[in-house]
């Protein structure tokens, strides 16, 4: 879809920009005229109330789903970026990468998806989180990676909280 055509106005979510629409779903631009959607399981995407573009046959769209062939990880905490600084050359410096950035890149060898999306804490700054998406096939290896790369800084694994139960699902 077209980044100047109605439906694109209608997901107001540009190219690099991260959003959660009124349903909770979030929303990325993840590269040129292809957006990314995550959303809890079940949930689906409608095209009710798109307006065409004019000739009157509306937009050409595709919509595929990554529900499997996807694999989703959640990186949390105050020294994520540092961890992520070793294995990407993104400058994850806050002006640079805030929060509710997305973009593609290459990460220990692998193209992934980065989507910032900060957690809030309770009455303290919120802490920098971020979801990596990769081919499945490639999911262990960068799980692994992450671990190795984490060591120094004690990384810990979760699995989901109940606040990520939007995520179950890709």
């Amino acid at each position: 879809m077209p980044a100047g055509s109605q439906l694109a106005k209608k997901l107001d979510v540009g190219l690099g920009q991260v959003k959660r629409n009124v349903s909770g779903r979030l929303i990325a631009g993840i590269a040129p005229e292809q957006w990314l959607f995550i959303g809890a399981q079940g949930v689906s995407f409608s095209m009710s109330g798109v307006a065409d573009d004019g000739d009157g046959a509306g937009p050409l769209i595709t919509i595929v789903s990554l529900t499997h062939s996807t694999a989703l990880i959640r990186l949390v905490g105050h020294d994520s970026a540092k961890i992520l600084r070793k294995l990407c050359g993104i400058n994850f410096d806050n002006r640079v990468t805030p929060n509710h950035f997305a973009l593609r890149t290459s990460m220990a060898r692998i193209v992934i998806s980065l989507i910032r999306e900060d957690v809030a804490a309770m009455g303290k700054r919120p802490i920098p989180s971020y979801l990596i998406l990769c081919d499945r096939s490639a999911g262990q290896y960068l799980f692994n990676i992450l671990l190795d790369a984490g060591q120094e800084f004690e990384i810990d694994i979760q699995g989901f909280a109940h606040d990520d139960a939007s995520l179950t699902s890709i």
